[in-house]
């Protein structure tokens, strides 16, 4: 089997920079669903991370491989239970399926931070077992960036809770009843068992990840992100109205401007600075320039417009095609 370090450097680090992104465009929103989706892009950045471990030596990728199968089975099982819980708390019942239902949204919201006995702790124990047998200097710098990462996630899940509690105050509607209380309970003590219960491999151990300082480990990123959102929380009850996100969920685009004219405001900061403002000749090679970045968010929307058009089965097509087309320049590569 071959190696892949140079990829896997690349993989690591987007996959981090798309972990810490994710929780610090996910604080502000005020949607508990538009949280979950953000929540959702960090641990998909801390997936890449541990894709990225794996490329790096080839003899590492089955110990990553089964990390990350552990990891994706306890991220589907709590995300779909928690998008599947906001519904579930937003209908008025009973006393007893509102207690539930908290207990429920609780439990899953420690799970996706890796808190102790958690499926989530087994999940991220595994990928730190995992990761920690990769060469240079990641072992020691993922142990303290990978809890970072969990205590984003536990200050996004006190924002979902936060998010919900209040929403599911004024919502007017029947109770869920049977037919969605007791099939949604049964989904989170999947995600709770499921993972202890998932064939293990001789890389990583469950029952030695119940140590004392491994439970510690697990325990602080909670209490950190915890505090965080306790605090934010303060910050919006004083308020009473939790503050507009300065990006709208998921447009790029905006960002995009903002960099566009940062850019467009340095450039004449250095004109005004070290050129005389009669450079004429300057001054259009500014003009060029802005031009040429304002250019870039229209055309983004275009291709935003245009891809919103396509068919889910054209999308899909097109994924498989590139899958398979990335595929074949592997096994072309291995085979050279």
């Amino acid at each position: 089997e071959a190696s892949f370090p140079e990829w896997g450097v690349i993989s690591a680090g987007i996959g981090l920079a798309g972990a810490f992104y994710a929780v610090a465009a996910g604080l502000p929103q005020d949607d508990p669903k538009t949280v979950l989706a953000y929540s959702s892009v960090s641990q998909m950045g801390i997936l890449t991370v541990g894709m990225g471990m794996g490329l790096m030596r080839a003899e590492d990728w089955p110990a990553c491989l089964a990390a990350l199968s552990i990891y994706s089975l306890h991220h589907g099982l709590t995300k779909g239970a928690l998008f599947l819980g906001v519904g579930v708390a937003e209908a008025r019942g009973g006393i007893g399926s509102r207690r539930l239902t908290a207990a429920g949204l609780l439990w899953l919201s420690l799970g996706m931070a890796g808190a102790p006995l958690t499926g989530g702790f087994v999940a991220k124990a595994s990928l730190k077992s995992a990761v920690s047998l990769s060469p240079g200097a990641w072992p020691a710098a993922l142990g303290w960036l990978l809890p970072l990462t969990a205590a984003g996630t536990a200050a996004l899940m006190g924002r979902f809770l936060f998010l919900l509690w209040t929403r599911a105050r004024g919502a007017e509607g029947s109770g869920p009843g049977a037919r969605l209380l007791f099939p949604w309970a049964g989904l989170v003590a999947c995600a709770g068992i499921v993972p202890w219960l998932w064939p293990q491999d001789a890389f990583f151990d469950p029952a030695r990840s119940l140590s004392p300082s491994r439970l510690a480990g697990a325990s602080w990123p909670v209490l950190a992100g915890g505090l965080l959102a306790w605090a934010q929380f303060r910050f919006s009850a004083r308020r009473r109205v939790p503050s507009p996100p300065p990006i709208p969920p998921g447009d790029l685009l905006e960002v995009l401007s903002l960099l566009a004219g940062r850019l467009t405001k340095g450039f004449d900061r250095i004109r005004k600075a070290y050129f005389p403002p009669r450079e004429k000749d300057l001054i259009s090679r500014k003009a060029i320039f802005e031009k040429q970045i304002s250019g870039i968010p229209g055309a983004l929307q275009r291709v935003e417009v245009s891809l919103s058009r396509w068919s889910a089965a054209l999308t899909l097509f097109l994924l498989l095609g590139g899958i398979l087309f990335t595929w074949m320049l592997l096994q072309t590569y291995r085979g050279g």
